[in-house]
């Protein structure tokens, strides 16, 4: 039993993972066209501030 729950705690966090990185991904799209370099810098901010949430949260 605890075999199957962990199994399903790891696939929500993979997609959660995934999900955050699509999310990156479109918003690293949208503002491409404003000053790259700054948001790019902004973007991995916020991916290390969500990971570092997500490890916390383990």
């Amino acid at each position: 039993m605890k075999k199957y729950l962990l199994i399903i705690i790891l696939t929500l966090l993979y997609l959660d993972v995934i999900h955050q990185l699509l999310m990156i991904l479109i918003l690293q799209l949208i503002l491409l066209f404003y000053e790259p370099g700054h948001v790019k810098l902004t973007v991995e901010n916020c991916y290390d501030t969500q990971i570092a949430t997500l490890i916390d949260s383990i």
